[in-house]
């Protein structure tokens, strides 16, 4: 049997928000998030499953699987997480090359790295908050549900870790600093049903659509 969870949305400060974690009362979320969680220490990791690590499998659309993830550096059980995908872009540092992936001396542009102030604000609040790129969208489709889908591909592959400790992302942190390899508990303590997304620009829009729908993850176990 298929699970989904629906969200409410809100935006606010330029970012499309859609997670029922998120809304609070008053004027700004985020203020209202630091009035009644105390912001505590953050650490920050990455993943980074290759430049063509998915197929989307409705359009042929082939991206990247990678993000930067902060969280709290005391994780506890039920911790909610939160994706974020930035907004368009070229998919290499070097705007002149067009393609994905990036031809042979270029790299790819590091956008979900852009809104690490973010992530580092809501982890020190008590959330997991994995900020992917999505380069390989942004050249290759004008398709709005290819990040819609690229957001539950990596939804899915968290569902896992969480709950089996198992799946594509299992041994593959490393520490964003130092790049050495790091195991975060995440097993037993994300909570992925408690989850929302988030994002800028035209990635406002995919955690907009999602929240007047339901989106399909794995039943547990």
């Amino acid at each position: 049997m298929k699970r989904s969870w629906r969200m409410p949305a809100l935006v606010a400060g330029g970012l499309a928000v859609a997670a029922s974690v998120l809304v609070v009362p008053g004027p700004s979320p985020s203020a209202s998030v630091a009035a009644f969680v105390p912001p505590g220490p953050v650490a920050v990791v990455h993943y980074d499953l290759g430049d063509t690590a998915y197929t989307d499998p409705r359009s042929g659309t082939v991206s990247e699987l990678r993000a930067v993830v902060h969280h709290p550096r005391d994780l506890r059980r039920g911790t909610p997480l939160i994706v974020l995908s930035h907004g368009s872009r070229h998919a290499c540092a070097d705007p002149d090359a067009r393609t994905w992936p990036c031809p042979a001396g270029y790299r790819p542009h590091p956008g979900y790295r852009g809104y690490d102030h973010v992530g580092a604000a809501l982890a020190a609040r008590g959330f997991v908050v994995a900020s992917i790129s999505a380069d390989g969208i942004d050249p290759a489709s004008s398709d709005d549900g290819d990040r819609d889908r690229l957001i539950n591909r990596h939804l899915q592959m968290w569902q896992q870790l969480a709950d089996t400790g198992g799946g594509p992302l299992a041994g593959r942190f490393t520490d964003a600093g130092s790049g050495r390899r790091v195991d975060p508990p995440f097993r037993g303590h994300v909570d992925v049903r408690d989850a929302g997304t988030l994002g800028p620009s035209r990635a406002g829009g995919v955690p907009v659509r999602p929240a007047g729908g339901s989106v399909p993850i794995p039943p547990r176990g």
